[in-house]
């Protein structure tokens, strides 16, 4: 099949030359934000060619209503019967060898699940009459569209986006060497793809907008950063400040400065986070960090207590925010955007809600213990709540990298589905490790008294380890237009969490209240997951992390029957080391190796 690489994108389209029949093969469609590729099939129907989206799982989510049609006609890679299609395959060896070989030199995907995939891919191009098969974004859809070309005898391309190229490349190399065109967004992805496969055949088509449809809007009311948190916090500065509250009036100014600050700072901070800069990330964190030590030390000693403490937690954000802002600032990327804020607060004003229902999972117990134990229980508690916290240390460096991206990378769903199974895979023998290793650290760190603190450890490593999963499984809930969703989640969550404090704590002590949280974590994991497939149907590991469970809860039983002694924690490293080898067999870890990227632009 010809292919033009040269085309002028801004030439005016030209009637084709033959009529082509395409089969898109995309990980979900249609999805909301991903509107190029509804145009593209739209621009080559008008063009006169057949262009048939095929998703590879069922997409019910938000969509731009122009594509609800689009949708009607998708068709579903389940709906083809894998007998048949399998033996279809058998039917064409040279398509089967070739097809064969990329699914043995590619890593990213399990081969049996991705020859299964391409052969379902192959018999709907038969049956639609595809004498071509298009795929977006270089991940799990590129894969499976080279597949299922080479055992249809059709030719394949694909068109990488961004993420899919620089953020999270998987096998590029080798898809460049197996498909027939790669279509790239810009020149210097073009360039950085031929770098990386001198050999490959690669064009350029850059993405763009009707100008029919859309033009520029008057003025500079399109920034990417929107201040209202900051505005809103510094309006109610002087509200707290004449509160009646056990604290000077200046007091009360500079923490809710620092905690303003802290809002200008989350929006950058997280923004590093989404653009992959977790070097400069890291460098703000410490120099904020240092920051605030150095001025407190300083106005300590000079006798400012308790004033002195908040306002160096103000100057460190204000140095820190200015760092990060200022270079937006002179690109223009930061504006007060009122037109927008409707939209932000619609979307902003429930999570801030439900962060709020939240509190009643991660703080609200204390409010009945208090009274309900004797005060040695109630520090054994204490002390058990502050050491499984090293579990959500643990795994924070990867919470803090995935949160912002996963939206942008909700389309590819197999990419999804693969990273919730490396979350999983750590957050799992992270708990092991709390769980294990605390009662432990209880013993050599604290008096004799503290020590029935290691009793609670694993229930509350497990609680912190089903609060976690449940983060890593509610994308679905943020992708709306409103974070309704999400509140309403956290919301019944912590309905459930209060009813069962209010119900066991009484009788039960500390251990009603960790039953109680152990409920409504479960009940917001589920609900969360249930939730979120409604809009994201992803096929998330959870056969593979539930075997994986198995070895990490017996590493953390075993100090609790042979004690914190060398025996317990040996068993129990025993078992983590298990559990990591078999996290790695099952595919939820990455085993070590030399990876291929391409040179990262700006």
């Amino acid at each position: 099949m010809p292919f033009d690489l040269h085309t002028d994108p801004m030439a005016p389209p030209r009637p084709a030359a033959r009529r082509l029949s395409v089969l898109h093969v995309l990980s979900a469609f249609p999805v909301l934000s991903e509107t190029f590729v509804a145009n593209e099939i739209r621009a080559m129907r008008a063009l006169g060619h057949r262009a048939l989206p095929l998703a590879l799982v069922p997409h019910d989510g938000p969509c731009q209503p122009d594509d609800l049609v689009l949708q009607a006609g998708t068709l579903a890679l389940a709906a083809e019967p894998r007998a048949a299609a399998l033996f279809g395959a058998a039917l064409r060896p040279a398509g089967l060898a070739r097809a064969l070989g990329f699914v043995a030199a590619q890593r990213a995907l399990p081969a049996r699940s991705l020859l299964m995939a391409g052969a379902q891919v192959a018999a709907a191009a038969r049956r639609a009459g595809a004498t071509h098969i298009h795929a977006h974004f270089a991940h799990a859809a590129a894969a499976t569209a080279i597949v299922g070309a080479r055992l249809a005898g059709i030719t394949v391309s694909f068109t990488g986006h961004g993420f899919d190229i620089y953020g999270a490349p998987s096998d590029l190399a080798v898809k460049l060497a197996y498909a027939d065109l790669a279509v790239a967004v810009c020149e210097d992805m073009r360039a950085d793809l031929l770098a990386l496969a001198p050999g490959a055949r690669v064009a350029m088509v850059p993405c763009g907008v009707d100008p029919a449809r859309f033009r520029p809007a008057a003025g500079r009311d399109n920034g990417r950063l929107l201040a209202v948190g900051l505005a809103l916090a510094a309006l109610l500065l002087p509200f707290g400040a004449a509160l009646p509250l056990p604290a000077a009036r200046a007091e009360v100014l500079l923490l809710g400065a620092a905690i303003a600050l802290d809002v200008a700072l989350g929006v950058p901070l997280a923004w590093l986070r989404v653009e992959g800069r977790a070097a400069t990330d890291a460098a703000v964190v410490v120099l904020r960090s240092a920051l605030h030590v150095a001025v407190a030390a300083a106005l300590l000693l000079a006798g400012w207590g308790v004033a002195g403490v908040l306002a160096a937690s103000a100057v460190a954000a204000l140095v820190a925010a200015l760092v990060l802002l200022l270079p937006r600032l002179r690109a223009g990327e930061v504006v007060l955007a009122p037109s927008g804020w409707g939209r932000l607060l619609a979307y902003g004003l429930p999570l801030t809600a439900g962060g709020l229902a939240s509190f009643a999972l991660g703080a609200a117990d204390r409010w009945f213990l208090i009274g309900a134990v004797s005060p040695e229980a109630l520090a054994h508690y204490a002390l058990a709540v502050k050491v499984a916290m090293v579990a959500a240390f643990l795994t924070q460096p990867f919470e803090l990298w995935w949160y912002p991206q996963r939206l942008a990378r909700m389309g590819d769903a197999a990419g999804t589905a693969r990273m919730v199974g490396l979350g999983g895979a750590l957050v799992l023998p992270a708990a092991g490790a709390a769980a294990s290793g605390g009662p432990l650290l209880v013993m050599l760190a604290t008096p004799p008294a503290y020590h029935g603190a290691a009793v609670f450890l694993p229930w509350l490593a497990l609680a912190l380890a089903l609060q976690s999963l449940g983060s890593l499984v509610n994308v679905g809930c943020y992708a709306g237009r409103t974070g309704a969703p999400a509140l309403a989640v956290n919301g019944l969550a912590a309905l459930v969490a209060l009813a069962g404090y209010v119900a066991l704590v009484p009788g039960f002590g500390v251990a009603g209240a960790i039953a109680a949280t152990l409920a409504a974590q479960a009940v917001r994991l589920v609900v969360f997951h249930r939730a979120s497939a409604r809009v994201a149907p992803i096929r998330y590991p959870r056969g593979r992390q539930a075997l994986l469970s198995v070895p990490v809860a017996l590493a953390a039983a075993a100090p609790q029957f042979w004690g914190a002694g060398l025996a317990g924690i040996g068993a129990a490293a025993l078992l983590l080391g298990a559990a990591a080898a078999l996290a790695c067999a099952l595919g939820l870890l990455p085993l070590p190796r030399r990876a291929a990227g391409v040179p990262a632009h700006a």
